[in-house]
């Protein structure tokens, strides 16, 4: 059974000068998977979350690439929330992890980095639902 223990802030490769700062990702070295799909997340209201759901199959990276934002991760038994507010710094997620990002900063852009094309089959967007599936897997 996958646990929140398994979420883990991953340091990217990030060279400074006095031209500021690069940071690099790149797949297998610095990410843990093959990338398949990149997107953002911006321009999210006060008040508003987003994610909220369980990828069954998908490992994910998330960044926060501009101001910060909270992340929930939940593994049915325990919860853990991961601040997001520094560029150089990814939230490792693998699958059957309930995930909501939350507390979006003004500026906040979250980029999203995922091992797999978007396939709505693989998603469970109703946390009962995901609690029933993970309770089952625990008897």
């Amino acid at each position: 059974m996958v646990s929140v223990k398994e979420c883990r802030i991953i340091k990217l490769p990030t060279v400074t000068d006095d031209r500021g700062k690069a940071t690099f990702v790149a797949e297998i070295k610095d990410i843990p998977f093959d990338i398949r799909r990149v997107y953002y997340l911006h321009q999210v209201p006060k008040g508003k979350s987003r994610a909220a759901h369980v990828h069954t199959k998908e490992n994910q990276v998330l960044i926060a690439v501009s101001g910060s934002v909270d992340v929930v991760v939940d593994d049915g038994k325990s919860r853990k929330t991961f601040k997001l507010d520094d560029p150089t710094q990814g939230l490792f997620i693998p699958p059957m992890i309930w995930r909501e990002a939350i507390n979006f900063s003004k500026d906040a852009v979250l980029l999203a980095i995922v091992d797999d094309f978007y396939d709505e089959a693989e998603y469970i967007r109703n946390y009962d639902d995901f609690k029933r599936v993970t309770s089952g897997a625990r008897d």
